[in-house]
């Protein structure tokens, strides 16, 4: 299986002037060297997320039409990252209980989310889901992180102030765009009790 992790590289690419300069449909690149799958998976990655902003393309339908700029041999990569990389979601320890909590203590809770119109078909299957207040998901407002108007249209949607929220991201380029807009920002590795000790240095109200 595909490590989540993977579907993360776009807009990257090992290839100079970005994933537009590969052509996949080649066996192998100018200089003899074999594509390697991590290309497919930068350029897969990058051709998705373009679907994501022009329009409302269900998985299925963009990996029918990049798939046709691929060889066979990548389709298979190209099928798990576009429409099967969230099977499973696995719950990160400890994170049900902080966001249960910090529902509890009162706080808003909000999901700012780059994905496809199939988020809200696989929502209702993460735990803790409706702990959360809203959400804005980048198919549906055909803008994604680290956009500012991202960020801006959440806190005009749910009326939030910027300098009373903390936003969280597995992301460092989301955090930045985060605080372009006068979000306090903190940069998630996983590991959900160095959160809770993060969120109380910003002066959030959680246990240790």
């Amino acid at each position: 299986e595909l490590a989540a992790e993977a579907f993360t590289a776009t807009m990257v690419s090992s290839v100079a002037h970005g994933p537009e300069a590969i052509d996949l449909t080649a066996e192998k690149d100018l200089f003899g060297i074999e594509h390697s799958v991590m290309d497919a998976v930068y350029f897969i990655g990058h051709e998705f997320i373009i679907y994501l902003l022009k329009s409302a393309l269900r998985e299925e339908d963009a990996f029918r039409s990049i798939s046709q700029r691929l060889p066979e041999r990548l389709h298979d990569v190209a099928w798990k990252l576009i429409c099967m990389w969230d099977r499973p979601i696995l719950e990160i320890d400890g994170m049900y209980d902080l966001v249960a909590e910090l529902k509890e203590l009162g706080y808003g809770i909000y999901l700012l989310s780059n994905a496809s119109v199939r988020q809200h078909e696989y929502w209702p299957k993460i735990p803790g889901w409706q702990f959360f207040d809203g959400k804005i998901i980048s198919a549906d407002e055909k803008v994604m992180k680290p956009h500012p108007d991202y960020y801006l249209r959440a806190l005009e949607r749910f009326k939030l102030i910027p300098g009373e929220c903390v936003f969280i991201d597995d992301v460092s380029a989301n955090i930045e765009g985060a605080m372009y807009c006068g979000i306090p920002g903190i940069v998630f590795h996983g590991d959900a009790k160095l959160l809770r000790s993060q969120l109380r240095e910003k002066g959030v109200n959680i246990t240790e």
